[in-house]
């Protein structure tokens, strides 16, 4: 192979440098068993979405990777002897807008956010810095999904004036955006261990675990993973 260079590492071109080192592993050693990931659709389709042609292109090339395995299980000989299985780790679903839960614990005083790095010249956001240090609840998001943890258990007021507070926004203002599930819901979904409560976005809103802005914004990406 030519030269490992940093560059080779970039996207557009780590899936050819995995599998042009899993061709020489099948060639050179003949592993009893060999894991590949190809990740550069899973990069696209989170960019671009699941129709875009970034992402056609994507599966384009993974099938190009997939016959150059199987070219190297040919140069060794041991082709009729391999089974080679291919599986996906997640669906997509298309998304065009995100939800920020923690914007409205800052609102309510449940979280103080992290301090932001200075806006650069051309006067674009900053994103904050480290991690919340005073909270009394906090979200931690999956996906389409999201989970409010207190710091101290015991502190029940903040989980019912965060749950009161979020329960009015899904029959108010943002009805038909996500839904609540409370503790007993979160446990039939074996869910979130330990949560006060979830939400959960429509399809086509993402949740995130930012600290600042509007609570619903423009996503940055166009597909996620499935929904509920």
């Amino acid at each position: 192979g030519s030269p490992w260079t940093e560059d080779r590492f970039q996207w557009g071109k780590m899936d050819d440098r995995i599998v042009e080192a899993a061709a020489g592993l099948i060639e050179l050693e003949k592993p009893e068993l060999l894991l590949v990931h190809i990740i550069e659709v899973d990069h696209e389709l989170h960019a671009w979405g699941r129709d875009s042609q970034e992402g056609f292109r994507a599966i384009e090339r993974a099938d190009r990777h997939l016959g150059q395995i199987l070219d190297a299980l040919d140069h060794a000989g041991v082709r009729e002897a391999t089974d080679v299985v291919v599986v996906s780790d997640h669906g997509f679903a298309m998304i065009h807008s995100v939800l920020h839960p923690n914007v409205i614990l800052a609102e309510l005083g449940l979280l103080e956010p992290p301090a932001a790095v200075p806006a650069p010249a051309s006067g674009t956001a900053s994103p904050p810095t480290g991690e919340v240090e005073r909270w009394r609840a906090v979200f931690h998001t999956s996906g389409s999904a999201g989970a409010l943890y207190l710091r101290e258990p015991t502190d029940a007021p903040a989980g019912e004036q965060a749950l009161r507070r979020f329960r009015e926004l899904a029959d108010g203002r943002y009805r038909g955006l996500f839904e609540v599930l409370d503790r007993a819901e979160l446990a039939r979904e074996g869910a979130f261990p330990g949560a006060e409560f979830g939400i959960c976005a429509a399809i086509g809103y993402d949740i995130s675990g930012g600290y600042r802005g509007p609570f619903i914004a423009a996503s940055e990406s166009r597909g996620n993973h499935g929904f509920r």
